[in-house]
């Protein structure tokens, strides 16, 4: 499952798809999608990716009908159609009763049409069509248990790149008692399981951490981050990811999904909260997502940087 929602977009007007480009991205942006768009403007470069990953990657294609210097749109579909890939397509032109004559003529399956004018809202239209099966709680189940363990992995990133930059000794010290104190923490509850924790944390911080859970991993990290400002890393947003992403994800892992007056209710573990889950939520999960993936990454960004 993913986050984001990719298009490849057949059209020649630059400008008109970029300033295009920007209303969809931010129309999706409200429902919680990231939008991806790849531009090609003839049929020789769609054969190429087709030739490629057969468009696999795609979500929507959105088509200009009248191609300057190229063939028609509705060659480019049938071209797709006759790979036997049957990605909703949005076909569009200022003269969209051309579209309609083609599709009859070519018998065209599986097509949206739109005036230019309007595409904005039916591109809207079609894509809350393709994205219903996405708002089903088995499939944001997997959207979410995807994305933070992409996270994970980035946080154990950010971690061991930070631990390698050259802190000064008073750092270094302020580090270690980190350290000290979560190890002396997790030994009140887990003490059997700490003794490989005990016998490594000293010298070998990268093991410690690794042996950690994901929120032990998460309150490390932002003890260190504290520690040292990184610009354009939102430290304060960082500090909302044990609530906004960790508890959310364990939340849908154990939870069972209940139907009751009409809604999807999560039935969390016995003695914890069950939380109703119906649409807006899956928005709000998908916004806090999106929010957090972009932070980290230009953290890791700028560490990678760094360590070069």
């Amino acid at each position: 499952m993913k986050i984001t929602y990719n298009i490849l977009w057949i059209e020649d007007e630059l400008s008109w798809y970029d300033t295009t480009l920007e209303l969809f991205k931010s129309a999706l942006e409200e429902v919680g999608f990231e939008l991806v768009s790849e531009r090609k403007d003839n049929i020789q470069q769609i054969q190429d990716l087709i030739g490629v990953d057969g468009l696999k990657k795609f979500d929507m294609l959105l088509v200009d009908f009248t191609l300057k210097n190229s063939e028609h749109g509705d060659k480019i579909i049938k071209l797709i159609r006759n790979n036997n890939i049957y990605t909703d397509v949005l076909f569009y032109s200022s003269a969209v009763e051309n579209i309609k004559q083609s599709i009859s003529r070519h018998g065209l399956e599986g097509v949206y049409t739109a005036d230019r004018k309007d595409i904005e809202s039916k591109f809207q239209s079609v894509f809350l069509t393709t994205i219903k099966k996405m708002q089903e709680v088995n499939a944001i189940r997997g959207l979410i248990m995807g994305e933070t363990s992409d996270l994970d992995v980035e946080i154990k990133k950010i971690y061991h790149l930070i631990i390698e930059l050259p802190f000064g000794e008073e750092l270094q010290s302020k580090i270690k008692n980190i350290f000290v104190v979560d190890y002396k923490e997790i030994k009140k509850n887990y003490i059997k399981q700490c003794k490989d924790k005990r016998n490594c944390y000293t010298s070998d911080y990268k093991r410690y951490f690794s042996l950690s859970d994901s929120f032990r991993r998460y309150d490390i990290l932002k003890e260190i981050l504290k520690l040292k400002s990184f610009k354009g890393f939102d430290l304060e947003l960082f500090k909302q990811y044990k609530s906004e992403v960790i508890e959310i994800r364990n939340k849908f892992a154990h939870a069972q999904a209940e139907e009751k007056d009409g809604k999807t209710l999560l039935k969390g573990q016995l003695g914890k909260e069950d939380f109703e889950f119906d649409e807006a939520r899956c928005i709000e999960i998908r916004k806090k997502l999106i929010l957090h993936k972009n932070n980290i990454d230009k953290l890791v960004n700028m560490l990678s940087k760094n360590n070069m």
